[in-house]
């Protein structure tokens, strides 16, 4: 499989913290998503989501973060998703309402701002909170029933049905099963600019929990946590690639290209990248829009993007 390349996130304040310099851009238009089944049978397990979301889309509608499958797939029991302006977790069998949703206290519809989502919850299902960039918000979940969380289908950036496709960044998504942790085992306020800013969580992830850094150093799907509860990444322009059998070496030649001179020559390109939203994201290498166009690349070549 092919590793896609993350959309670069500028950072430009220079810490001591872990920084957030590579994302992934999902679309709705292309319906971009990670999704994987588990096969655990249920434990009634605690557990703690922390994610970093940058929005693209900041209309009403749902735009799901991360969902988990109800019984059949016919609805969830868990999801923590942007609608009206506000956040929502929902975590119970009945797919939940607004009413027993842990919430945010305000609107979050700033697209130029970068959200760290925390969600933490006991065993069962009972008493989960939510908290945004590490400040706890006032209504918490309700009625949550004893769903383990690790025992149905994930989809990141989804809901089973194909609806709700979330437009935005994601980065450092963590979901740890078997344990309820704090926003700063996650994130903590940086005293230079007293900026609430990401940092490496050190402690374990359980038995089905897993990492996605999303951080361009392995496939995107690929889980970091160690554990290898890998995802599937669905439309993201990757897929199965021939295997090469070795680069094939070209001659350095003299004038005229009629006689080698002796030595290696590898051709070597580098591409400048740039992604532009007009309703959909366009990806230009070199100036040019090459969105749904192939691009003729060379075994044996260099390149840089």
């Amino acid at each position: 499989m092919g590793a896609a390349i993350p959309q670069v996130v500028t950072e430009n304040t220079a810490t001591s913290a872990e920084k957030i310099p590579y994302s992934l851009s999902f679309d709705s238009i292309r319906l971009t998503t990670l999704n994987r089944t588990t096969t655990r049978s249920a434990s009634n397990a605690a557990a703690s989501f922390s994610v970093w979301v940058k929005l693209h889309d900041v209309s009403t509608t749902f735009r799901r973060i991360h969902t988990i499958e109800g019984a059949g797939g016919s609805d969830f029991v868990f999801t923590i998703a942007f609608n009206s302006n506000k956040l929502f977790v929902y975590d119970s069998d009945q797919g939940g309402t607004d009413a027993n949703a842990a919430q945010s206290d305000g609107v979050l519809r700033d697209s130029n701002a970068w959200y760290h989502i925390f969600y933490a919850r006991t065993a069962g299902g009972t008493d989960g909170t939510i908290y945004i960039n590490g400040v706890q918000q006032t209504k918490q979940t309700t009625n949550a029933t004893n769903i383990d969380l690790f025992s149905r289908r994930h989809d990141i950036g989804q809901r089973r049905d194909n609806t709700g496709h979330f437009d935005g960044l994601m980065s450092h998504l963590y979901f740890i099963d078997g344990q309820r942790l704090n926003p700063t085992d996650f994130a903590y306020t940086d005293p230079l600019t007293n900026t609430w800013r990401p940092k490496k969580y050190t402690g374990t992830f359980g038995t089905m929990g897993y990492y996605l850094p999303f951080d361009g150093t392995a496939p995107i799907g690929k889980d970091q946590s160690g554990l290898g509860n890998d995802f599937i990444p669905q439309n993201f322009g990757i897929g199965n690639f021939d295997i090469s059998t070795g680069a094939k070496p070209i001659l350095n030649t003299s004038s005229g290209c009629r006689v080698a001179s002796g030595g290696v020559r590898t051709f070597h390109k580098t591409f400048v990248v740039t992604v532009a939203n007009d309703g959909g994201n366009k990806f230009f290498f070199d100036g040019v829009n090459n969105t749904g166009t192939a691009i003729p690349l060379y075994r044996g070549g260099v390149y840089t993007f």
